[in-house]
């Protein structure tokens, strides 16, 4: 059986940048982004935050189709800073910790 996870929501990290959802002992955090305006920059951002906040894994929870984010010059950025990148549709919400980063858990 999964042992249940303590969530930390509006996570501020050392240098003052909120992250929306994080579970810091496990190096995940998750951020929700309902705008498809300005999408590949809010990822890339988000993928910064998470860097600097010493997340190795982010989970953004996107409600648009994500072929445009799969498909972004910012996923080579991303690489580059060893953030592990996964997008979700919100109803996938729940499997995060059953579905994602099976090695952490």
């Amino acid at each position: 059986m999964l042992e249940p996870l303590e969530a930390v929501e509006e996570y501020r990290t050392p240098d003052g940048t909120r992250i929306d959802l994080a579970v810091p002992e496990k190096g995940l955090a998750i951020e929700f982004e309902n705008s498809y305006k300005w999408i590949n920059r809010r990822v890339l951002y988000n993928a910064v935050k998470a860097k600097r906040g010493g997340f190795k894994n982010l989970v953004m929870i996107y409600p648009f189709n994500d072929k445009s984010i799969k498909r972004s010059w910012v996923n080579s950025f991303i690489e580059e800073l060893g953030v592990n990148l996964v997008v979700m549709k919100p109803d996938k919400i729940k499997d995060i910790k059953r579905n994602l980063f099976k090695e952490n858990y």
